[in-house]
C-alpha cells in the first residue's frame, strides 16, 4: 500500500496532476490489461465519497487504445485533481460524467481517500461502469489531500470543514454505474459540509 499527499497551498494551480507508482506486474498477468482501460475507485474514509475515475494513459494518451508507461517495477498511473470551487464543481462533477472519463476528479478537501485499481474493456461511454469491470487485487492506494488557509482559491461561500474519522466506516460502499458516482439515496450518505450530488444521466 502506497501513499500519495496533496497539499494546496499559496498559489499552486487548482489543477493538479497526480502520479502513482503502483507494483501492477506483481498483482495480475499483465497480459490481461492489454487494450484494458484502467479505472480508479476513490471512496473517502471520512465522508463516504465515492467515485470512480478513468486513470490517464499515461503512454498512450489515446482513450481508445491505452497503454500506460510501465516497467518490471511499477506502472505509472494518473488522475488530475481538481480543487472543489463552486464552479469546478458544477463544470466537472455535477453535471457530467466526461471529466470523470478524462480523469479528472474534484475531491472534497482534508480528506482521505482509498482508492482501488480496475481494469475493463468497454466503450469509452460507459466505461465508469464498475459492474463491467475488474478489481485488480492487490493494488491499495492512499490519497491525502489538505489544504493549507495561504491557498487563494479558498472560497468565503464553499466551507472546509474537519471532520471526524472514526475507526470503522458504518457505511456501505455502493455499486458505481455508467455516471461514475452513486446515485443510491441511503447507501451513499456523505458527512460534512462540502459535499454535492451530482443531477446528471448518462
Amino acid at each position: 500500500m502506497a501513499t500519495y499527499n496533496l497539499n494546496y497551498t499559496g498559489n499552486m494551480a487548482q489543477s493538479q496532476y497526480v502520479y502513482f507508482y503502483e507494483n501492477i506486474t506483481s498483482a495480475i498477468d499483465t497480459s490481461l490489461l492489454s487494450g484494458k482501460k484502467l479505472l480508479f475507485y476513490v471512496r473517502g474514509r471520512k465522508t463516504n465519497w465515492i467515485r470512480t475515475i478513468a486513470a490517464y494513459p499515461t503512454d498512450s494518451g489515446d482513450w481508445n487504445s491505452p497503454t500506460y508507461i510501465n516497467n518490471d517495477r511499477y506502472w505509472t498511473l494518473r488522475l488530475t485533481n481538481l480543487y472543489p470551487t463552486s464552479s469546478n464543481i458544477t463544470t466537472y462533477d455535477k453535471t457530467s460524467s466526461l471529466a470523470k472519463r478524462q480523469g479528472i476528479f474534484v475531491s472534497p478537501i482534508n480528506e482521505t481517500y482509498d482508492i482501488e485499481v480496475y481494469y475493463t474493456n468497454v466503450s469509452y461511454a460507459v466505461m465508469l461502469n464498475l459492474s463491467a469491470a475488474t478489481k485488480i487485487e492487490g493494488i491499495k492506494i492512499v490519497l491525502n489531500v489538505s489544504v493549507d488557509k495561504s491557498f487563494d482559491h479558498i472560497e468565503t461561500d464553499n466551507p472546509i470543514s474537519y471532520y471526524t474519522e472514526y475507526a470503522n466506516n458504518d457505511l456501505i460502499a455502493a455499486d458505481i454505474p455508467d455516471e461514475g458516482y452513486s446515485s443510491s439515496n441511503n447507501r451513499d450518505s456523505q458527512y460534512g459540509t462540502q459535499n454535492w450530488q451530482p443531477t446528471y444521466d448518462t
